[in-house]
């Protein structure tokens, strides 16, 4: 039985799509759902300077919270200062840190610099996280 899900979100619409998952492995356990975004430098312009639009992710992320509280979830709010080269290492050590039974990621987002590293977090996810990642194809919405 699940007592602790991180959904690790990067606030993309295909990270959005893996949300229904997440919430879905949470609720039919009753676990604890922690809700993690790794690297609030969420865009960049056409020369890769990050944009800071950390505060619109901070109040999004807030709200979802929120409504899952309101929902009646057990939720947790995790949001981590990373680059993008170590994003998936801070998302690992929250898991190792939790005690989470599982993570939940979707396969390939469109975040920082995503031309560039399209699936390398989540790769990166499976080869450090100390637990099971449940890795969701773009485009599946289905509730666990």
């Amino acid at each position: 039985m699940l007592k602790k899900v991180i959904w690790a979100t990067d606030g993309s619409p295909t990270a959005e799509k893996v949300y229904p998952v997440a919430k879905g492995l949470a609720e039919s356990g009753g676990a604890k759902l922690i809700v993690a975004h790794a690297g609030e430098m969420v865009g960049s312009d056409r020369a890769g300077v990050f944009v800071d639009s950390a505060e619109t992710m901070r109040a999004t992320l807030e709200r979802t919270a929120d409504d899952l509280k309101r929902a009646g979830l057990d939720v947790e709010l995790a949001l981590l200062t990373a680059s993008q080269r170590n994003a998936s290492q801070m998302i690992a050590d929250l898991a190792q840190e939790t005690g989470a039974d599982i993570v939940v990621v979707a396969n390939r987002g469109h975040g920082p610099v995503a031309s560039i590293f399209i699936g390398s977090f989540t790769l990166r996810l499976l080869q450090v996280a100390p637990c099971p990642v449940l890795v969701v194809p773009a485009g599946r919405q289905r509730t666990a």
